[in-house]
């Protein structure tokens, strides 16, 4: 029996799951993995193929856009081995106004690639240009990464860029899951998620059986630079809460996060609210009023 928010999700619509999977053992495994599910939903629609993922997903563009028609609702996985995910193809499903990408970014061998010559001709597939050989002189490991990871994420078609790292022995860098939506919901779902997993505030996981990952007291995120920011943006100024969740969906906070700092500041008196009807609410679409200086040792 589907649960309450699965039966909620699958009333009245179609979901459809495409696996390519082109090695023939792997994919047997898929199938097996498959049949395993048992029956499923009328309405969820499983089909695994037996084939390069790029040369699927160009084939089914192209029909689509000969067609004139627009791709469904989709969340594409795109997890190849290495490093092979041509930012063209990235950027033809992100033309599709409901299309989302979660991108496995293969940084460690990326950054061994962009030192190779022989490799030059798939980053720049990669990249979508030649600019990335800007990264190469950069001899600082930890900004190098930085940077790499900002220009992927800078060549992709999409408003909304979230990275979630992935970290193995010694903290070394091994890959990024980059979710790339222009969708502001899909946008603050993401972020959600990712907070649920690292409450700290890192956007950072580790491989299995990291000692440091067992948690035995709760993590609190750190809002200083949230606040920071708040304060860059809106000293001095009146503005709705409908404004502040606006401009929150480019921030990597979460309302949740908001809502604990502007309580603190409000109960601090540093900032007042007004223009809403009985007990004070968020929801309430309250005015939020900054003085025109961050009081110091608040």
């Amino acid at each position: 029996m589907l649960d309450s928010h699965l039966d909620r999700i699958l009333k009245g619509t179609e979901v459809v799951f495409l696996f390519c999977e082109i090695e023939e053992e792997n994919f047997e495994y898929l199938c097996q993995e498959v049949e395993k599910l048992g029956r499923i939903p009328d309405n969820i629609i499983i089909s695994p193929y037996q084939e390069d993922y790029e040369a699927f997903l160009r084939e089914t563009i192209t029909n689509l856009t000969d067609q004139g028609t627009r791709l469904a609702p989709t969340f594409a996985f795109i997890d190849p081995y290495g490093f092979t995910i041509p930012m063209d193809l990235m950027n033809r499903l992100l033309d599709f106004p409901a299309c989302e990408l979660f991108i496995n970014f293969m940084y460690r061998y990326v950054d061994m690639a962009i030192h190779i010559e022989a490799q030059k001709e798939n980053m720049n597939q990669l990249f979508g240009c030649q600019d990335w050989t800007n990264l190469v002189a950069i001899a600082d490991p930890q900004a190098r990464s930085d940077m790499t990871i900002r220009f992927y994420a800078e060549q992709l078609n999409a408003k909304y860029v979230t990275p979630m790292y992935m970290r193995g022995k010694n903290n070394a860098l091994k890959y990024v899951l980059i979710h790339a939506t222009n969708n502001q919901k899909g946008r603050e779902l993401m972020k959600d998620s990712i907070w649920r997993i690292t409450p700290d505030g890192s956007f950072t996981a580790f491989e299995r059986n990291r000692p440091e990952q067992l948690i035995l007291i709760q993590l609190e995120p750190n809002l200083s630079p949230l606040e920071n920011n708040l304060w860059v943006n809106f000293a001095g100024r009146e503005v709705y809460m409908e404004e502040l969740y606006a401009w929150l969906v480019g921030e990597l906070y979460c309302k949740s996060h908001l809502h604990q700092l502007l309580r603190s500041l409000r109960n601090k008196k540093v900032i007042e609210a007004r223009e809403y009807q009985g007990r004070f609410a968020f929801n309430k679409n309250p005015q939020i009023i900054f003085p025109p200086t961050r009081p110091e040792n608040q």
